[in-house]
């Protein structure tokens, strides 16, 4: 009788997929069954990022999104074909902060902005997760208004074409 079930077209695509995508994961992580490892694995760059903000932010904090133009003009270098930050969206951000921190889009109002107390930026090559002080927030926030900051919404390749000719 199950195999009546199972034989039906829908439900054999239907089965196929369940069982295709259990055994294609179990082959692609063997037998490490962590929650983290899955989610690397899985998320990539975004679980990564969201790990560092969790590490170092508490539910209090708010965390700055820089610009992607500003991502894209300092750490993309189409020479090199490199990059040294991951595309990442800010909705997929969003779903990984859960809670254990706030975030921030330079298109929100400046009495939200003032709350920020961390950002990424692009330092000696590198991005870094700076905290945001008195000294530092209006320098900052004054290089992030200089981009664009509805340029959040592309990826990488939809972005290329307006890359600054260099």
């Amino acid at each position: 009788m199950v195999l009546l079930v199972i034989r039906l077209p829908l439900n054999r695509r239907w089965f196929q997929k369940q069982v295709g995508t259990y055994y294609r994961q179990r082959q692609q992580f063997g037998h490490n069954d962590s929650i983290d490892f899955r989610l690397r694995k899985s998320a990539g760059p975004a679980y990564t990022y969201a790990a560092i903000l969790r590490r170092n932010c508490q539910p209090t904090d708010y965390v700055l999104i820089p610009p992607q133009r500003y991502l894209l003009d300092k750490a993309y270098s189409p020479k090199q074909h490199s990059e040294i930050f991951a595309w990442v969206y800010p909705s997929v951000m969003y779903y990984y902060a859960r809670g254990h921190y706030q975030l921030l889009e330079m298109h929100q109002p400046d009495s939200l902005l003032e709350k920020a107390t961390h950002t990424f930026l692009v330092q000696n090559g590198r991005l870094d997760l700076t905290p945001l002080t008195t000294k530092n927030r209006q320098a900052v926030l004054s290089l992030f208004r200089t981009y664009n900051p509805a340029f959040c919404c592309y990826t990488l390749q939809q972005a290329k074409p307006y890359l600054p000719a260099r």
